[in-house]
């Protein structure tokens, strides 16, 4: 099942899941973090906050395919991603930012995954990426969406596609 080949990246997963434990526990006695709450209910300064009022538009399909959107932009941001994860909210996405590939070990969920260029347009759609797999390297890639499976498939989305983060619509009262 496994190959030796993957035993660096094992390895490279437990180490940052370690200091990221250890960095958590830090803020939470009052040192320095970022917040400590994400939308999948996990706590942790390696996540980027949540941010309930951002959504990932397909422009050329007039679809939404992500309500709630984090944006993964520090280095331990990105390197934690959706590690310890076993399933995503509907609606849910994760934007890694810069990133031209992804890696899923220790998340425990299949996912939609979108590779955006520079310009957050779809280069690379990858469906159903399972647990223990590492995502193709894309070099054009400029960012990457993961998103819960049946995503890309329910949205109709496709290479060439333009993706936008906007300001999702203010509640109506």
């Amino acid at each position: 099942m496994f190959g030796w080949d993957l035993i660096p990246w094992v390895v490279a997963a437990i180490i940052v899941t370690v200091i990221a434990q250890r960095e958590g526990e830090r803020v939470a006695a009052g040192g320095r973090g970022e917040q400590p709450r994400d939308g999948a209910g996990r706590r942790g300064p390696w996540r980027a906050a949540p941010v309930a009022s951002v959504r990932i538009v397909n422009h050329s399909r007039g679809t939404t395919i992500a309500d709630h959107v984090e944006i993964a932009t520090s280095f331990w941001a990105r390197a934690r991603g959706l590690m310890g994860c076993h399933d995503l909210p509907g609606g849910y996405g994760l934007i890694i930012r810069p990133a031209n590939a992804i890696h899923m070990c220790f998340v425990f969920t299949v996912l939609d995954v979108l590779y955006l260029d520079r310009d957050d347009h779809v280069i690379r759609v990858v469906s159903g990426l399972k647990p223990w797999r590492v995502g193709p390297v894309i070099l054009r890639s400029r960012s990457v969406v993961e998103l819960p499976a049946g995503t890309v498939s329910r949205t109709s989305t496709q290479v060439g596609d333009s993706i936008a983060v906007v300001d999702a619509e203010p509640p109506r009262t």
